[in-house]
């Protein structure tokens, strides 16, 4: 088995050095696509997760205003309750039942968003992945190399 130097040693210099420049310029393309693309995914997973994150915000706010909604609808109920207390009495009824009603729901409604922003995974799962397929493919082109060079 001859080593690479043994193998170029009859070639020209000049054939040398364009073999080794062609062989740099194709790996830094390859690399520099390879960044890119890498680049271009963790981008769209990033973009994907702060839209889903700004959709739970949203759901977080709405939640709270129906909460602060039903707060100031009980408060209302316990004045015109205590105030009224005669004729108005289902008036008061009313508003006590729909401020509960908000206050449920809104409990709920935080419930609900608050659990799925806990079950939710934010990161950049495929970008992860893709790396790891990529540094897998690039161990087995090395093999190969290696195994190409001990053959010759």
């Amino acid at each position: 088995m001859n080593s690479p130097d043994e193998q170029l040693q009859g070639v020209d210099p000049g054939a040398q050095a364009k073999v080794i420049i062609t062989a740099l310029s194709n790996f830094a393309r390859g690399t520099q696509s390879l960044i890119r693309h890498h680049i271009d995914l963790a981008r769209h997973e990033l973009k994907a997760d702060a839209a889903e994150v700004a959709k739970d915000a949203v759901g977080v706010a709405i939640a709270i205003g129906m909460l602060l909604m039903g707060y100031v609808l009980l408060l209302f109920a316990t004045v015109l309750f205590s105030a009224w207390y005669g004729g108005i009495t289902a008036m008061a009824l009313t508003t006590l039942s729909l401020s509960l009603i908000h206050l449920i729901g809104g409990a709920l409604l935080a419930r609900s968003v608050a659990s799925t922003l806990r079950d939710r995974r934010y990161g950049l799962e495929y970008t992860g992945a893709e790396i790891e397929r990529s540094t897998t493919w690039a161990k087995q082109i090395s093999q190969r190399n290696e195994e190409k060079n001990e053959q010759a």
